[in-house]
């Protein structure tokens, strides 16, 4: 399994998903006014629910490698449960180490073996890191994903990419086409503090409406409504904040 590029993470994953915690102390709470472009773009890809995604991605990946095939990390499959462990390293140089499970996992193409949509998803990452060497394309995943069959999505998850962690508990769902959280979901990043996600979105291109918001000590929102060739405007607590894109290089402070 191959490593996720940061751009691909954040960009392509959050636009193609469809999917409760307490909020911090308030000295806990985000500053985004005070938070660099990075931190505020690893928020918001936190807030749409990607985190969970991606890692839901990474185990159907697992689950679709053949039974006996040779792979680092290791696969092994019992029933509908597939368990990946770690404690090699790749032919492109990637260590992996801690390990994960994956029960009634999804097929990444067509119709998979054993897979019953009327059941439960369920993820569990212990220590799973995917190391590369040299570069700031690690990635890191602890804790869980439970997503159901009325696409409900519940997530109390922690994720190193690029050296930014972010943290999400709460739960992200469908709402015809677009997303939407129950109340009480929150992100939380490293050096920034802690948000309740609000909102209702949908990021699919020609069709995007909605907005993001993050709520903490002042409000981020990103009005995907108003998103042209790509990028979304950016506000907080209502004055502008640049915009997030399809292409790193468009951001602006």
């Amino acid at each position: 399994m191959r490593r996720i590029s940061r751009l691909t993470y954040s960009l392509l994953t959050a636009s193609a998903l469809h999917l409760a915690a307490c909020g911090g102390d308030a000295a806990d709470q985000a500053s985004f006014a005070s938070a660099t472009q990075a931190q505020r773009e690893r928020a918001i890809v936190a807030g749409t629910g990607a985190d969970s995604m991606i890692a839901t991605l990474i185990a159907s990946s697992a689950a679709a490698v053949p039974p006996g095939t040779p792979s680092c990390p290791k696969v092994e499959t019992s029933g509908n449960t597939v368990t990946v462990t770690g404690g090699c390293t790749t032919s492109d140089g990637e260590k992996v180490s801690g390990r994960f499970t994956g029960t009634n996992l999804p097929p990444l193409f067509g119709a998979g073996s054993g897979y019953d949509p009327t059941k439960p998803t369920e993820v569990s990452f212990d220590g799973y890191l995917l190391d590369s060497a040299g570069t700031e394309d690690d990635l890191a995943i602890d804790g869980t994903v439970t997503m159901h069959p009325d696409e409900r999505v519940i997530v109390d998850l922690r994720v190193s990419l690029g050296g930014l962690e972010a943290i999400s508990r709460g739960t992200w769902k469908s709402a015809g086409e677009s997303t939407t959280v129950e109340a009480g979901t929150t992100i939380e990043v490293t050096g920034v503090g802690e948000a309740e996600v609000q909102g209702t979105w949908n990021m699919d291109g020609d069709f995007s409406s909605g907005a993001l918001e993050l709520h903490g000590a002042d409000v981020l929102k990103v009005d995907i409504a108003a998103m042209v060739d790509g990028c979304a405007p950016i506000t907080i607590d209502g004055k502008a904040a640049g915009q997030i894109c399809s292409d790193s290089d468009d951001d602006v402070e």
